[in-house]
Order: C-alpha cells, then sequence, then structure tokens
C-alpha cells in the first residue's frame, strides 16, 4: 500500500535556504580551513572530502590511521578533524590522547568530530572529556556531515 505524506513547500525551501545560507557564509570566509580527515576506509574518506568540496576554503589532509593523523597533525594547523574510532596501528580514542598531551605543548585548538559505527555512550562519555565536539553515526547521510560540520568552521 502506498501512503502519500504531504510536505510543506515551504518547509523544504526554508531547510534548503538555511543550509545554504550557512555555506555562503564559510564561501565568503578568507582564511581557509584545515581539515583533517581519519579513517582507515578509503570509500569513506573519498565520500567525505567529495561531499565537503561544496564549501570552499577548505584544505582536505587524509590519514588512514591515528598514527599517519597525528604526523600530519603535528606539521600543519588543523582546524577540524574528523576521526573514525575502529583503526589499525593507532585508534580514534589513542589518537586523541597523543594530541591532547600535545596540545598542553604546542598550545593547538582543533575541533574533533567522530564519525563511527562505534558509538556507544562509554566512548561518548570517554571522548567528551579529550576534546570531541560532536559525532556523527555510520552509515550517515551527506546532508547531516554537511549540517554537523558547517556548525564548526
Amino acid at each position: 500500500m502506498l501512503k502519500l505524506i504531504y510536505i510543506p513547500s515551504n518547509f523544504i525551501i526554508s531547510y534548503q535556504i538555511s543550509i545554504l545560507t550557512s555555506i555562503d557564509k564559510i564561501k565568503l570566509m578568507k582564511i581557509r580551513k584545515n581539515v583533517l580527515i581519519v579513517d582507515d576506509n578509503e570509500n569513506i574518506r573519498y565520500f567525505i572530502k567529495s561531499n565537503l568540496k561544496i564549501i570552499r576554503n577548505l584544505n582536505f589532509h587524509e590519514a588512514e590511521n591515528g598514527l599517519q593523523a597525528l604526523d600530519i597533525y603535528k606539521k600543519n594547523n588543523i582546524d577540524l578533524i574528523l576521526l573514525d574510532i575502529e583503526m589499525p596501528v593507532m585508534n580514534g580514542i589513542q589518537f586523541l590522547e597523543a594530541i591532547n598531551e600535545n596540545k598542553k605543548i604546542e598550545n593547538k585548538r582543533s575541533q574533533v568530530i567522530i564519525i563511527s559505527g562505534l558509538l556507544s555512550d562509554e566512548i561518548i562519555n570517554e571522548t567528551k572529556n579529550i576534546g570531541v565536539v560532536n559525532y556523527i553515526k555510520k552509515p550517515f547521510k551527506a546532508s547531516n556531515l554537511i549540517e554537523t560540520i558547517i556548525k564548526y568552521l
């Protein structure tokens, strides 16, 4: 049985305008923002990067594990980190602990958003205390990704 759901067009238009308005504000920024995408799955990194390209003034850095990410973090001024939890070599929590130690030494300030299929209450409680500002559960929609990230740029 097919059910029709009526959604007023003004709702859809205002929703789209609010997203576009935020993106336009970011496009007007003169300062380029550095985004570090850390995920062992190359397809996820590609999906994130390709969807965020609509936001201009972003430089992308990619790492497939926490150890590579730590090296990139130390060499660059990273504004936003999109971080998976489960990765080989060094997982996301180990990476967070390492950059928190580094922040104390170098006074770096990076916002961290965890993008993971592993979002238990335990992980959320543990990571809130070490600099995570938001969470996106896999699988996720591009619109959810963009809406969340715009808040932190």
